[in-house]
């Protein structure tokens, strides 16, 4: 765009100059009527004329110096004169004429004609050069070289007689031809002839300064207007010679001829030694030809070897490269590429697509978008991946790649390369774990390894800020095991450290998995609780405690009986931060222990509260068992093999009008408390005894039904036990044979020493005894194979995830495998889906019951099952909730 500007303007530029000439100042010394001045000014007309670019307006006056003095006085007349007349006036540039000329355009013509620059000619004043303004002037200083002319002259010929002069048409010009005419009155043996021109230079520095040039390129010219011109014939004519000197002077006319004319044999022969020359060149580049392709050879030979080192270098380094052509879609792989990826060159031709086959799966889709992103970004790109081999073997690579662009920004060619980083990521993965572990020592405790104070603390500050935000509620239990002290100092440091842990595990097992159980050191425990609906669900954690730990406890040879005051503060109630919540609970915790120990309570007002609903409760358990208000559900139990009914468990239940229906775990754990559970446990033997006489008369059952019945540990304390069932059996008129008593493993434990005498009692009218909820107890194997049993029923919790959870598989398969070797029968509980049912018959386990088959129903809808479909076709999987 800019260049066409720049032509568009030359080819305007005629016309501009036609229709606008250039104003140009002329201010000469002497007037016009002095030949020099109309010389200089005929001379400087001639030359703008020549200058086709622009036309040019002239405005002249003459300061007339030849008549009058030239004064300051006068030059400021003379400037007054000019103000006047050219007011308004702005020339391109002022051109001056001898001495006093520029004088005066130095003092005068740039306040009047605001700044323009000026050019002189015929000045011959060369001293004021040092005091010129290259900014505002500049021009043709004329010297005088007389007396060089005649020593030149001189030169030639000492009896030459005749000169010729030659120069300009100018006033200056006369004055020089009259210094010459004086300096010869000193020769009067010699006749001078004068020839002038009309050059005038300065007029070329004017129409340089219009055509754009600046005022400071434009320096003052200080040479002779002299030219030297000698014809060389007739120098030769006279036999004359001229001197080095001279001949860097003159410009000679008629030379002699030039050198190749004068010199032809030499040359022609010189020629023919240079083809000859040549030749030999030529023979000795083809020479050179050889020995550059035995260099190439060579460099080839070092090249391999060059490659040879990188692949071993690549292979020491377990990484390789890769180029890909994009326009042609071709990309080379090098050997250590293959390598790294198990594969053999020339197995398949490399392809991007064939590259993200053996990426893995899960990271495929990250390293295509890294690659799409490099192309569209022209961005290098980096990550870790992984990619699999062959034989199945997965290894971490790190990849690196950067794209090349053609001149349009267009992606050409990718090139990057890959290692393998799997050594450096299992080290960077053990480092991690030993931090962890580091981590895990300094916020843990280490004989427990439960959360240490600091870590207790770093949690409550959290709970607290949560449930600020939130609304909700949390408690903090604190739990001080009861006469420790006498434990640690009569048993020794090692059985109260057993202590210590086996009362941290019995706590971890009452724990939710959003709960944080802490130990502050000695014998104090922390149990912070988070999500409580109310108060009582804080109470009822802190029977739970109590009641796992004041069961009996084995080190080594020593029963142990330990338990616990608890104390109990609540959030937002007891203290608004941690500190406070903590310390409230701690203070809580001292009450306890002031009220006998084995006990909670609560900070302040809680406590009572409390105490009062579990008496409501417990008085109205009693009314309902009184008014024979509890009632019986019968789960049944199936055989996974035929689908048959093979069972049933009778659950207790109980309507409150109050508070609707009361969870057995809340009612039952009262009733066992208060001991009202014998009288109630002996109801449910005698009903359960009743329906499952109605359903032998009104169903055809199988030969291996058989009805399920909960007893407490409790009742197996009872000594007479085994009488009171039987009574109960015969008033019923059912066979021993098709009830199992089913008793929790840790009631069994509880009360070992009296209860395997009951059990063993019980087994030999022809009961079975189950141990319900297989796994979650403190039984030891050596014990186990000594109880009279028949049956275990494996724990919910353990059936729940056995399809995902490797661990609970594991528990399950040995359960399964540990009956088989005793020769136990097996059942199932809490079955929901149809992959917990695969997973159990796969491993040999034919009994089970659970929501997948149906809901603890009533009497008569268990019944109808039994007549009507006596085989349970599988429900789909619902909420246990």
């Amino acid at each position: 765009m800019r260049l066409a500007l720049l032509v568009l303007l030359s080819l305007c530029c005629p016309w501009a100059m036609a229709a606008a000439p250039t104003p140009v100042f002329v201010p000469h010394a002497y007037s016009q009527e002095y030949p020099w001045t109309r010389g200089q000014y005929a001379g400087f007309v001639a030359a703008l004329d020549a200058d086709c670019a622009r036309a040019h307006s002239l405005g002249v006056e003459y300061l007339d110096g030849k008549h009058a003095a030239y004064t300051p006085e006068y030059a400021s007349r003379i400037a007054d004169h000019l103000r006047d007349e050219y007011r308004g006036c702005r020339p391109a540039a002022i051109y001056v004429t001898g001495d006093n000329a520029l004088s005066f355009a130095r003092a005068h013509t740039g306040p009047v004609f605001s700044g323009a620059p000026f050019f002189f000619s015929g000045v011959n004043d060369a001293s004021v050069r040092p005091q010129l303004d290259p900014l505002k002037g500049t021009g043709v200083f004329e010297e005088k070289a007389i007396a060089p002319n005649l020593r030149l002259m001189r030169e030639f010929d000492p009896a030459a007689r005749d000169i010729v002069v030659v120069g300009d048409a100018s006033e200056t010009y006369r004055a020089i031809e009259g210094d010459i005419r004086h300096a010869l009155r000193r020769h009067p043996d010699i006749r001078a002839t004068f020839i002038s021109a009309t050059r005038i230079d300065v007029a070329q520095l004017l129409i340089r300064h219009l055509d754009g040039t600046a005022m400071r390129a434009l320096p003052p010219i200080a040479r002779s207007p002299n030219e030297y011109i000698i014809d060389a014939a007739e120098l030769r004519k006279a036999g004359l010679v001229l001197s080095p000197a001279p001949q860097d002077e003159v410009r000679m006319l008629n030379a002699a001829p030039i050198f190749y004319e004068a010199n032809r044999p030499v040359i022609l022969g010189s020629l023919f030694v240079v083809v000859i020359l040549l030749l030999i060149s030529l023979v000795s580049l083809l020479l050179l030809f050889v020995r550059k392709n035995r260099q190439i050879a060579l460099t080839s030979r070092q090249l391999g070897e060059t490659k040879d080192s990188l692949d071993r270098a690549q292979r020491i380094a377990q990484m390789g490269n890769w180029d890909w052509q994009i326009a042609e879609d071709r990309l080379f792989w090098s050997e250590g590429f293959y390598r790294l990826f198990g594969l053999r060159q020339g197995q398949f031709e490399p392809s991007y697509d064939a590259f993200l086959v053996r990426v893995y799966p899960a990271d495929r889709a990250a390293v295509d978008a890294a690659v799409r992103r490099a192309l569209n970004t022209g961005a290098p790109y980096a990550l870790d991946h992984r990619i699999v081999r062959p034989d199945g073997s997965v290894r971490v690579v790190h990849e690196t790649g950067e794209v090349l662009l053609d001149a349009h920004g267009k992606p050409v060619r990718m090139i990057g390369t890959v290692q393998d980083v799997t050594h450096w990521r299992e080290a960077e993965q053990a480092l991690r774990e030993k931090d962890a572990h580091l981590e895990h020592v300094a916020y843990h405790d280490p004989l427990t390894d439960l959360p240490n104070r600091a870590l207790l603390l770093d949690r409550l500050r959290a709970a607290v800020s949560l449930n600020d935000r939130t609304g909700g509620r949390l408690a903090v239990v604190f739990i001080d095991l009861d006469r420790f002290k006498t434990i640690n100092d009569s048993l020794g440091h090692a059985v109260g450290d057993a202590v210590l842990q086996a009362a941290a595990s019995r706590l971890k097992n009452l724990a939710r998995d959003r709960d944080t159980l802490a130990r502050l050191g000695g014998d104090e425990f922390v149990l912070l609780l988070e999500g409580l609906r109310d108060a009582e669900a804080a109470g009822a954690v802190a029977e739970k405690i109590i009641a796992a730990l004041e069961k009996m406890l084995h080190v080594g040879s020593y029963p142990l009986h330990i338990s616990a005051s608890i104390g109990i503060s609540l959030y937002p109630d007891d203290g608004q931060d941690a500190e406070a919540l903590l310390r409230h609970a701690d203070a809580a915790m001292y009450k306890s222990k002031e009220r006998g120990r084995n006990t909670f309570h609560f900070y302040e007002h809680g406590i009572t509260e409390r105490a009062m609903r579990r008496l409501q409760l417990e008085s109205r358990l009693r009314r309902a068992f009184d008014a024979r208000a509890l009632h019986l559900h019968y789960q049944p139990l199936v055989r996974l093999d035929t689908g048959r009914i093979c069972g049933a468990e009778a659950l207790l239940r109980w309507n409150d009008p109050e508070d609707g229906a009361i969870p057995p775990d809340h009612f039952i754990t009262l009733a066992e408390d208060t001991g009202l559970i014998v009288p109630i446990g002996e109801w449910v033997v005698g009903e359960a005894c009743q329906a499952l006489k109605r359903w032998e008369t009104q169903a055809r059952l199988p030969e291996d039904f058989a009805l399920h019945v909960n007893l407490s540990g409790k009742q197996l304390l009872q000594k007479d036990l085994p009488k009171r069932l039987a009574d109960a059996f015969a008033r019923a008129g059912v066979s021993p044979a098709r009830v199992v008593l089913e008793l929790t493993e840790s009631s069994v434990m509880e009360s070992e020493a009296m209860g395997v005498a009951v059990m063993t009692a019980l087994r030999e009218f022809g009961v079975e005894i189950a141990i319900d909820d297989f796994g979650t107890g403190h039984s030891s194997l050596s014990r186990l194979k000594l109880l009279p049993i028949s049956e275990l029923k494996i724990d919910r919790s353990f059936i729940r995830d056995i399809a995902t959870d490797s661990d609970d598989a594991a528990i399950v398969q040995a359960i399964l495998a540990l009956s088989a070797k005793l020769g136990l029968g097996v059942i199932a509980e809490g079955v929901e889906h149809a992959e917990q049912e695969a997973f159990l018959m796969q491993h040999g386990c034919l009994r089970a019951q659970g929501y997948r088959y149906a809901r603890p129903v009533p009497e008569r809808e268990l019944l109808r099952l039994l007549v009507d479909s006596p085989s349970l076709a599988p429900r789909e999987p619902v909420d246990a909730g």
